[in-house]
């Protein structure tokens, strides 16, 4: 019986860690669109000045 009082007591510390977990889930979802925005932001701004990029590097 003592098994399932300290499974039940870990569980209960697990479950206080889920608002946390959560909060740094959506931190990190919220980084992921952040450096994807920018990574297609400098994809873009290379895409548009392509040429004269080329031209300045002698290609």
């Amino acid at each position: 019986m003592s098994g399932v009082n300290e499974r039940l007591a870990l569980l209960e510390r697990a479950v206080e860690e889920i608002p946390a977990l959560k909060a740094e889930v959506d931190a990190l979802r919220r980084f992921q669109v952040t450096v994807t925005t920018a990574w297609a932001a400098v994809a873009a701004l290379v895409a548009f000045f392509a040429e004269k990029i080329k031209k300045a590097l002698g290609l």
